[in-house]
């Protein structure tokens, strides 16, 4: 297995949905019938996105504890632990468009060793420091997974394809920006953004300039600037906010009001569960680890 270079291929634009539709190209790339290992379970990518999904979102003190990553960087770094996924398998499968160029693996091997190695590193690497707790948390996760494996050479070099991905993966992201503090302007001017208190929050504004996973460049679907503040088109979308979001008197309706609380929570957990719920196989559960259907899958998502 050998890693020429670690930059994005010239023609991953393919990938413009990437965020969002990973998990679909992933679920099809693991087919139910491994030529690489006849034991091989078939839902390691569900399994793992759903361990991705947990350790990002949840919080350091949560139990089990997280990274407790918020929106935008928690779908960043999980596109990040998608893509090595996608670059792992691919690496041993084929006949699709790498994201990043270089990297090769034994027809034969582990597919679900790889997917589980690489999303165990990139996990593991994302932030400058991971608690102890994830640490142990997510390494558990790898145990788990790569338990149902049998062992040999298939194996060994599933997880070695899935560590070269995921280092390329964090290689190349290294110096992506997401870390930097750029701060929104602010102007108390009227029609510019200013800060309200108690919570005065103005972060992540480093990722209108943050590398891009897919895109040409940050600007390139930026939307255009508000109406006027002199158009009747302002004072009407004016008017339209300030009654549908005042807390007391509004005229937004029961199923508005609990849809605006659906919006604010993380976009990252409903998002990839309702992916997860349309990619998931029938579950069966035999007494042994596998199924003998290879149009079913035994799921164990690990905590």
């Amino acid at each position: 297995m050998t890693r020429s270079k670690q930059q994005p291929s010239r023609g991953r634009r393919w990938l413009a949905a990437f965020g969002a539709l990973v998990l679909v190209v992933m679920a099809g790339l693991v087919p139910a019938a491994s030529v690489s290992a006849a034991a091989d379970p078939t839902n390691m990518v569900l399994v793992w996105n759903e361990n991705a999904v947990s350790v990002l979102s949840a919080a350091p003190t949560a139990d089990p504890p997280g990274l407790g990553n918020a929106p935008p960087l928690s779908p960043l770094h999980l596109a990040m632990v998608h893509g090595a996924i996608y670059d792992a398998v691919n690496a041993i499968d084929g006949g699709h468009q790498p994201y990043l160029d270089g990297l090769s693996a034994p027809s034969t091997a582990s597919k679900a060793a790889a997917v589980a190695q690489a999303a165990h590193d990139v996990l593991l690497g994302v932030m400058p420091t991971t608690p102890a707790a994830v640490v142990t948390r997510v390494n558990n996760m790898l145990t788990a997974s790569l338990g149902l494996i049998d062992p040999g050479q298939p194996k060994d070099n599933g997880i070695a394809i899935g560590a070269e991905a995921a280092a390329a993966m964090l290689d190349a992201r290294s110096t992506d920006g997401r870390f930097d503090v750029e701060p929104f302007p602010t102007s108390n001017d009227v029609g510019r953004w200013r800060l309200v208190a108690p919570l005065n929050l103005n972060v992540f504004g480093q990722f209108a300039t943050v590398t891009p996973l897919t895109m040409t460049a940050p600007r390139q679907w930026r939307t255009g600037r508000p109406p006027e503040l002199t158009s009747p088109e302002y004072a009407a979308e004016f008017n339209e906010v300030k009654a549908l979001g005042r807390q007391t008197d509004s005229s937004r309706t029961p199923a508005q009001t609990l849809l605006a609380g659906f919006a604010t929570a993380n976009p990252l957990v409903y998002m990839n569960k309702a992916c997860a719920t349309l990619q998931r196989p029938r579950v069966c559960r035999p007494p042994s680890r596998h199924c003998s259907s290879s149009r079913r899958a035994w799921h164990q998502p690990t905590r």
